[in-house]
């Protein structure tokens, strides 16, 4: 990547001696150019004075094809030493030239060359760090050559947009967009392999995997990244030997080498990589500046001070020269070293002044005050806004000074503001949950500051920042998809648009399903190319949208702050408390909520916290006659931990839970209260991933037509039957489930092979109600790939929840009565990724879902009494609840009474009532009173 265009540039140099013609001017212009030649890798100064020569004798003689094939080089070299200001003026002679009138009638190449002049242009931005001024520039040329069939395509084109997606790579991971760098790189290296073979071909591998390589680093991925490394390192010492043009690649290794060293915390080695770095540098190296800050990080981890900070001025006196002492994000970054250094040597307020100029030199700050839209990296930005907050928290923690905590508070809402800002700069799925998991320790200082802060005053503005911080990186893929869904409503964009973004989205997902479920590798290259050129479509179709439908984009994105005042008018109405949970390392942050008042409370959650949950959680999922006293202790301990305080003093029968991490497992209801009863006994209770999450669902609007669609699909018998409902056995109960919840709805069913995925489909979206009792199987390695089973002939259909991301319902309720639907891969930043969550992401109001594998029999009685209740007019969780009650009245076996048979379901989203029995009144008391009124009108007229 690092050379552009390399099979254009030899053409350029074999086009030189078609057009210098045998004159002594035309032979002058052919030897400078080919002395500057030789001089491009070793000595710059000499390549820029012959490459002048001949261009100025080619500008006597209006010699226009030698001019742009002159400049092509000077450019080449320009970049190649990261002389940026000579690379500038040259870029803008160029321009000069293809705006000349009548140009492309004298020079036989000028496509190009104006191609030439896009890819330069957008390397010159590239090597600024100005990423988002490049991009546009690889994107065009990425569009004049991507729309073609490869094999239509020339050798030097397949370069081209080899080297083009190289470039975007490199743009999306220095971006922290990890997925779609990966995606991008792998295509350049496919196309490399289209046109290389022999030593050019492995030269284009260890081109691409080094750039993989700082990928997986950056990723966390070392030992992948490693691996690649060192036989990099390979290729490149045995091409450098021969030719010295592979000096920033071998460099650029090494560097990389070292930062996976330092991760590593293999210092010594990493001293002998910066060493052996040094021996091939040139005088005045672009890359001396990095290896700089390399030995400024690791004298600093090695304690080596007067060394570290040696270094670290020198770097940062280098950095200043070579940016012109303009502001930069390189500067930002040494002066991020400084503020790590001085933290971890508790000079906290020499650490703060560092910190301070780090922004200032990010580009964020106007007049004063931090302004995140206007930083050059707002990733950066939000490391360094992070290092403040641990310098003020350290200092603090230190000297109890409140002034620290003041300035913490305000970094806090900085940091939110930018980290909004970034999740919209985000497209991928992947790239969005890796950001989530990877600043969660940043949202954790953060709640820790407000507390403290709270704790000193408690101020109610504090605990609305604090409701923001538990919120902000909570559920964000699922928020995301229901506001996509309200968004589509905004009637500015046109339904074509909207249409092109839902076709795009079908045709990834299916062929997302076809490699998850190919096993042929020639079937698996042709899938993975054609999936390769639907995301890129789909990722330039994002980048338009945002351009041309701002608004629209961002009612998709945007996610505006929410207040407890306005909490409490859209959900918290009549007798509710909301409990939100904040898991961190070694504390559990309590926000409780009523009409009736506030609580911000932080509680010890030890290992040992954890494994009661994970004890608590095997106890209740599996049935036992043994054990009753250890269940209820762990019980009573976890009620004890997590509801005591927050519930104290509080006489709201609903409960509102938005878990955290591990508290995901545990169904609320079976905590005993002080009175040694379950929780089910005295509260109402539904969960829900995030707060935001559940005012966007109240606020979505559904038909409410009463009907309901179930499906009980038929299974092949097997040798073993069980009452289990997994493991894809035939269940003996769910037709009869089905139909008992016909006595109760306008039900229409679809039982044994007719329970298929063409009727699910064709039906879904007609019904307020969807009733599943069907297998479900977890994918805890690949989350999207967990399915519901439905009947096919002589086999089953499975729908992914990969397919509902794409699927539209218009259910104001969908019960899963199936296994574990509540229950899958824990992911920081989105909770619990499980069957049930597709079902919003399709459209779905509430969900009842299962935390474990259920009984086909205890949860059929189940399900009759949960409809016969919704049926009278109950809320959801409270149809819920007295359904659980009922079971447990109605067995008098003590092993039926286990909660492995009725504790499973749990209710979240919008709980109002499936049905209003109130209308029913009202229309009697109309009938009553007009039959009322006929009879005295028949009165009078008789009289």
């Amino acid at each position: 990547m690092k050379k552009a265009f390399i099979i254009l540039l030899g053409f350029l140099v074999s086009a030189i001696r078609v057009y210098a013609q045998n004159t002594d001017t035309e032979s002058k212009i052919t030897d400078y150019f080919y002395q500057g030649y030789n001089y491009i890798y070793s000595q710059k100064d000499s390549a820029y004075y012959y490459f002048d020569e001949a261009l100025a004798l080619a500008e006597e003689t209006n010699d226009y094809e030698s001019q742009f094939q002159i400049l092509s080089y000077k450019i080449y070299t320009n970049g190649y030493h990261y002389d940026m200001s000579e690379y500038l003026k040259n870029l803008k002679r160029v321009e000069q030239l293809l705006e000349m009138d009548s140009i492309s009638k004298k020079v036989a190449y000028i496509k190009d060359y104006r191609q030439q002049f896009i890819f330069d242009s957008g390397n010159y931005h590239y090597k600024l760090k100005e990423y988002a001024k490049a991009k546009p520039y690889f994107i065009k040329i990425s569009n004049q050559l991507s729309g073609k069939d490869v094999k239509q395509l020339s050798a030097e084109e397949i370069n081209t947009l080899s080297s083009t997606y190289n470039f975007l790579a490199s743009i999306y991971k220095n971006t922290d967009k990890f997925d779609l760098a990966e995606l991008y790189y792998n295509e350049a290296k496919t196309l490399s392999e289209e046109i290389y073979k022999g030593a050019d071909l492995a030269m284009a591998r260890a081109s691409v995997d080094q750039l993989l390589a700082q990928l997986y680093n950056d990723m966390g991925e070392l030992d992948k990244a490693n691996q690649i490394l060192e036989s990099t390192l390979e290729t490149y010492l045995d091409f450098h030997k021969n030719d010295k043009k592979y000096k920033n690649n071998l460099i650029s290794v090494y560097q990389t080498l070292v930062d996976n060293c330092i991760a590593r915390e293999e210092y010594d080695k990493a001293i002998e990589y910066l060493g052996a770095c040094e021996k091939i540098m040139l005088p005045n190296d672009a890359f001396y500046k990095k290896s700089l800050v390399l030995y400024g990080i690791i004298y600093s981890k090695q304690q080596k001070d007067s060394e570290a900070l040696e270094y670290y001025n020198a770097a940062l006196a280098a950095y200043q020269e070579y940016r012109q002492f303009r502001l930069h994000q390189d500067i930002a970054g040494v002066y991020g070293e400084f503020s790590k250094f001085y933290l971890n040597k508790g000079e906290y307020q020499k650490g703060l002044s560092h910190i301070d100029n780090a922004i200032k030199a990010s580009g964020a700050m106007v007049s004063d005050s931090i302004r995140p839209s206007k930083a050059f990296s707002k990733r950066q930005l939000l490391d360094l806004l992070d290092l403040k907050n641990q310098l003020c928290l350290s200092g603090f923690k230190k000297t109890q000074n409140p002034d620290y905590l003041k300035k913490a508070i305000a970094t806090n809402r900085t940091i939110l503001e930018t980290f909004r800002l970034l999740k919209m700069e985000f497209e991928s799925k992947l790239d969005k949950q890796f950001l989530s998991s990877t600043v969660y320790p940043v949202f954790n200082r953060m709640m820790e500051i407000t507390f403290e802060s709270y704790n000193l005053e408690p101020k109610k503005k504090l605990l609305d920042l604090a409701l923001n911080i538990s919120e902000k990186n909570k559920d964000i893929l699922l928020l995301e998809a229901i506001r996509d869904l309200n968004a589509t409503k905004f009637n500015n964009v046109p339904e074509s648009i909207l249409q092109r973004e839902v076709t795009y989205k079908n045709t990834i997902n299916t062929t997302e399903k076809r490699i998850f479920n190919s096993a042929n590798s020639d079937r698996l290259k042709a899938l993975n190319d054609t999936l390769f050129q639907q995301k890129d479509d789909y990722y330039k179709f994002l980048d338009s949208l945002a351009q041309n439908y701002p608004t629209y984009y961002n009612l998709k994105y945007d996610e505006p702050d929410i207040l407890i005042e306005q909490l409490k008018q859209e959900v918290l109405q009549g007798e509710a408390t909301l409990v939100s949970y904040t898991m961190t390392q070694g504390f559990l942050y309590i926000i409780a909520l009523s009409n009736s008042g506030e609580k911000f409370l932080r509680v010890p959650f030890s290992q040992e916290k954890t494994k009661d949950v994970e004890t608590f959680y095997s106890l209740i999922c599996k049935p036992s006659l043994t054990g009753s006293e250890q269940l209820q202790g762990l019980s009573k301990k976890l009620y004890d931990v997590l509801l005591q305080e927050a519930l104290m003093g509080s006489k709201e029968k609903e409960l509102i839970i938005i878990p955290d991490g591990i508290l995901h497992y545990i169904p609320f209801e079976l905590l005993m209260d002080n009175n040694g009863d379950y929780l089910v006994s005295s509260k109402r209770i539904s969960y829900n991933g995030s707060i935001t999450s559940l005012m966007e669902l109240k606020r979505k609007t559904v038909e409410n037509n009463g009907e309901l669609l179930a499906f009980a699909p038929l299974f092949a018998t097997k040798a073993s039957i069980g009452e289990e409902r997994f493991e894809l056995g035939p269940l003996l109960h769910n037709k009869r489930e089905v139909r008992a919840i016909g006595d109760h709805f306008d039900t229409t069913s679809f039982l044994d092979a007719e329970a298929s995925l063409d009727n699910f489909y064709t039906n879904a979206r007609q019904f307020n109600i969807i009733h599943l009792a069907t297998h479900s199987s977890a994918n805890d390695e690949f989350p999207d790939y967990s399915y519901l089973a439905f009947s096919k002939a002589d086999s089953i259909s499975m729908l992914y929840i990969k397919d509902l991301y794409n699927t539209q319902i218009n259910a104001g309720l969908v019960t899963l009565s199936a296994c574990q639907t509540g229950i899958g891969k824990l992911q920081k930043g989105s909770g619990m990724i499980s069957l049930s969550k597709g079902f919003y992401y399709a459209g779905a109001k509430s969900l009842v879902k299962s935390l474990w594998k259920i009984n086909d029999r205890s949860t059929a009685t189940l399900m009759d009494y949960f409809y016969e209740e919704l049926s009278d007019g109950k809320t959801k969780d409270e149809a819920l609840r007295q359904a659980k009650l009922r079971y447990l009245n109605s067995v008098d076996d003590e092993l039926l009474k286990h909660p492995y048979y009725w504790g499973a379901f749990v209710v979240s989203g919008d709980t109002v009532p499936i049905t209003d029995h109130n209308h029913v009144w009202w229309f009697v008391l109309f009938g009553i009173v007009v039959l009322g009124s006929m009879v005295f009108a028949l009165k009078r007229k008789t009289r």
